[in-house]
């Protein structure tokens, strides 16, 4: 198995609870909750400038990939749109009360939905409000763009909804009564995944109503999962504990789910999936594993990549998979080289 170099570490203000490799994978943006969101060289680690569009801290980052500029929320309510090359700013459009901590790009980059305490809004490349939508029943925990919809997914509590700018109302709800911590629609769209503040992870079938299930067995609430863009694979975290989830014919129970020990590394606290398919794997002692899986989710190969000074928060990979950013809690970042990954 490749193994993976180590390039560079800094250290950040303060914690980074956002980090993201720009479109062409040449910049490294990073939010912090003191304010300032850094941009660096993700080669050198060089910083390349900082802007200070939130004077009550930085949240959100979300590179446009057809517009040459960036988009950030804080703490003060507003999103503030930034010119990629230098971070000059281009516009700032406040959303009212609460933290936007949450933003995604529709694909064409037409569209930015913000995530502000129970409501969604729509904003345009120039900041300019297209949409609104307020009837969450609490804060929003999750958003994702659905690509067979064509439009955005929504978690709060109890409820996962499909929103898009021009419509009023949600053009499809399902509901299942808990607290949903996140909302993972699967890359060919036809599932949708939430972790919650129960130990289970609740599934919608979106071609079959009937297909609804839960999938069970975890030791506390399920927050972190990631789909493989490679196999029909759901990977899951609750505790130390880490389970596969096979949902080839569309039913998850047809493979008993694959329960992978990573051999007293601590609490599993990030899941990223590379484009050829092996699953990178981050936990509160520090460690970042790469394991290789089977076509039903059982382990075949694994390595331990690198370990961190502090807890994982986030493992952020370069959009050509050349490159692993790791998110350490108080403001570390670590730049690992995956180049003879691919």
């Amino acid at each position: 198995m490749p193994g993976a170099r180590p390039l560079w570490t800094l250290t950040l203000p303060d914690y980074a609870p956002d980090v993201r490799f720009s479109p062409d994978g040449r910049s490294l943006a990073a939010a912090t909750v003191t304010g300032p969101v850094v941009v660096v060289d993700p080669w050198s680690g060089a910083e390349r400038f900082r802007t200070d569009g939130h004077s009550e801290g930085a949240l959100s980052i979300a590179w446009n990939v057809m517009v040459p500029l960036f988009a950030t929320g804080g703490a003060d309510g507003a999103v503030a749109f930034q010119r990629a090359s230098d971070g000059a700013p281009c516009a700032r459009t406040p959303l009212g009360r609460g933290w936007v901590e949450r933003l995604v790009w529709s694909p064409d980059g037409a569209v930015l939905a913000a995530a502000v305490g129970r409501s969604v809004c729509f904003l345009a490349p120039d900041g300019t409000v297209r949409g609104r939508f307020d009837g969450h029943p609490s804060t929003v925990t999750g958003l994702a763009w659905h690509v067979g919809k064509g439009a955005f997914l929504t978690s709060a509590y109890g409820v996962v909804s499909l929103l898009a700018p021009g419509d009023p109302e949600p053009r499809m709800q399902h509901y299942f009564r808990t607290s949903l911590l996140t909302v993972h629609p699967s890359p060919d769209g036809r599932f949708v995944a939430s972790g919650t503040q129960d130990p289970m992870v609740h599934i919608w079938d979106l071609e079959d109503d009937g297909n609804e299930v839960n999938l069970t067995g975890y030791v506390g609430k399920v927050a972190v999962l990631a789909w493989s863009p490679a196999l029909p694979l759901l990977a899951t975290a609750a505790g130390a504990g880490l389970v596969t989830w096979d949902f080839t014919s569309g039913d998850p129970f047809r493979h008993r789910p694959q329960e992978l020990s990573l051999d007293g590394s601590g609490r599993v606290t990030a899941l990223e999936f590379l484009n050829t398919g092996a699953l990178l794997v981050g936990t509160d002692d520090g460690a970042v594993w790469r394991i290789v899986l089977g076509k039903n989710g059982e382990e075949r190969e694994r390595a331990l990549l690198a370990r961190v000074a502090r807890a994982v928060c986030s493992l952020v990979t370069s959009p050509d998979g050349r490159a692993l950013a790791v998110v350490a809690a108080g403001g570390g970042i670590t730049l690992l080289s995956l180049a003879n990954d691919e």
